[in-house]
């Protein structure tokens, strides 16, 4: 009986190690992934903190009856702005739905491109001014919405009275 009860012992403390070991294995295997997706998600949060953008002045001008607006934005956040082709660019009625409008450099109905104002050299450098042309076949009135978001998810929103 005395042999038994410390096989037995000896048995139970293996397995109790065993369990622990997979056990500690688990969670730390658990706390690496949820530091990497803290990590993950402090820098985006700070690359979308370091992008800021202000909309500054919306225009209109009747190209041959397609309505070009003009729609001057200036980078104030901390950092460059890279891919600017990949911007969404809304535009509509005050009040009403916006009309999506996709990058194209060529001038047509129902795309925007831009012009960069300083230096010219495909970033939009903070402190830039970019001037986006949004090419449209309808008048949207004196009040228009502009809605523009940036690859980095940031959104710059505004209701503007054309000048």
């Amino acid at each position: 009986m005395g042999e038994s009860t410390v096989i037995t012992h000896a048995m139970l403390t293996i397995v109790a190690i065993t369990i622990t070991s997979i056990l500690a294995g688990v969670i730390i295997t658990a706390s690496y992934k949820a530091g990497n997706s803290i990590s993950a998600i402090l820098s985006l949060n700070t690359e979308k903190i370091s992008s800021d953008v202000r909309l500054i002045y919306v225009s209109v001008e009747n190209q041959s009856g397609t309505y070009v607006y003009n729609v001057y934005l200036k980078n104030v956040g901390t950092r460059d702005i890279t891919s600017i082709e990949s911007m969404d660019v809304f535009l509509g009625s005050y009040g009403s739905a916006l009309d999506y409008f996709r990058y194209n450099e060529t001038a047509s109905p129902g795309y925007w491109n831009y012009t960069e104002t300083d230096n010219v050299n495909g970033l939009w450098d903070v402190k830039e001014t970019l001037v986006l042309h949004v090419y449209s076949s309808t008048y949207y009135g004196s009040l228009v919405q502009v809605k523009v978001v940036l690859p980095t998810g940031v959104a710059v929103s505004n209701v503007e009275s054309l000048g």
